[in-house]
């Protein structure tokens, strides 16, 4: 008898489901089928885990290959450089994002939706200068660069990475994160090829989406700053360890979530 999804083992299962390409197909598996609805309701943090660490794994891919390609050209101008060393930046980001996402596991989810945007961008913009579409004369690569800057400041943010020597250096790496961010909202760059069937009023709200919970992010930064727990005295390093420092409200709101539909016990 053929297999199908009846006679599979859990583990198996748990293996597929790790491998989806984000959290909603995720729940739309879960929610269709009883059998897997029961194979993965004890393991749902882990797998969505899983799920974005292959995200990170990918995007790091594709920053990588951007990097590459734009370091290929030739007669190199500055912004261009620029755009090389903004790729290069969130590759080594992506690196540490990667060793926490082992570490600190579900803390990262709040990050999938700007690390599938992010994603898309870095390659279409490979693409474009593979192909040569990219005019000189416009300002394309600057957005282009501030575009990777700021999802590269927010990743930093979240993950509290850079190691900074005083508070107020961090604050500072906030604050410009936010800057940046505010002025993506109100003009979303996007990079991505579109096929002409493709609706780019709804790319517009998706990348637009993203670019607003990068700034929740850098909110919730902020605000913890500001709290007893994150003061540090001059001198001393200070390192967030946590996303789920960072955003409280964003796990309590995703547990709320679960449990509603099911996926997680109630507390």
């Amino acid at each position: 008898m053929s297999p199908n999804i009846n006679t599979l083992p859990p583990e198996i299962i748990i293996l597929v489901l790790e491998n989806l390409p984000n959290s909603d197909t995720l729940f739309a598996a879960i929610l269709s089928c009883h059998r897997v609805y029961e194979a993965a309701n004890p393991y749902i943090p882990s797998v969505l885990t899983s799920i974005v660490i292959l995200q990170i794994a990918s995007l790091r891919g594709t920053s990588n290959a951007l990097y590459a390609v734009v370091k290929s050209m030739s007669r190199v101008r500055p912004v261009v450089r620029d755009l090389q060393d903004q790729a290069r930046f969130l590759t080594q980001t992506l690196g540490a994002l990667e060793g926490a996402a082992h570490d600190y596991g579900d803390d990262i989810l709040a990050l999938e939706l700007p690390l599938q945007q992010c994603d898309l961008q870095c390659a279409s913009i490979a693409e474009k200068i593979a192909k040569r579409t990219v005019k000189r004369s416009d300002n394309t690569i600057s957005n282009w660069k501030y575009l990777l800057s700021s999802y590269n400041l927010t990743f930093r943010v979240a993950l509290g990475k850079a190691r900074l020597v005083v508070l107020e250096q961090y604050q500072m790496m906030v604050e410009q994160a936010k800057v940046d961010l505010t002025e993506q909202a109100n003009t979303p760059v996007i990079a991505d090829l579109l096929p002409e069937t493709s609706n780019t009023q709804n790319m517009l709200k998706r990348e637009k989406r993203s670019v607003e919970r990068c700034l929740y992010i850098c909110n919730g930064a902020l605000e913890f700053t500001m709290t007893s727990d994150f003061q540090a005295r001059r001198g001393q390093s200070t390192v967030i360890s946590s996303i789920n420092e960072l955003l409280p409200e964003e796990r309590k709101n995703f547990t709320m979530f679960a449990e509603l539909i099911g996926i997680l016990p109630a507390s």
